[in-house]
């Protein structure tokens, strides 16, 4: 007998409004989730990404985020995104880290951004 591989399905993709719907629920107090998964969607970037990202790594000015990981590259930032960022930072005040622990030390985690 031979082993039949699982066949592959193809991924679900979401329109607009779903994905904005979801994005503006996101839980929990003040901006923070909203602002780490808009960016992680819109960005295409990865969950390590956004938590390592620092207030540096963003220049409003060109509209682009700096990503410093294992591939270093910019990635565009839509004027919505940008905005919810500046009202992001507006309320949390970040020093180092763009999205910060309790402690403010430390960036968030992986997993405590994905349960969100």
């Amino acid at each position: 007998m031979r082993h039949q591989r699982a066949a592959k399905k193809i991924p679900v993709v979401l329109s607009v409004e779903e994905v904005t719907r979801i994005l503006e629920t996101t839980p929990g107090p003040g901006l923070r989730y909203r602002a780490a998964s808009s960016v992680a969607y819109r960005g295409g970037l990865r969950a390590s990404e956004v938590t390592h990202l620092k207030t540096g790594d963003i220049d409003s000015g060109r509209m682009l985020c700096r990503i410093d990981q294992s591939k270093d590259r910019h990635v565009m930032l839509s004027p919505s995104l940008l905005g919810l960022l500046r009202d992001y930072y507006l309320e949390a005040r970040p020093a180092d880290w763009l999205f910060p622990r309790r402690n403010r030390i430390d960036p968030i985690s992986t997993p405590q951004l994905k349960r969100s």
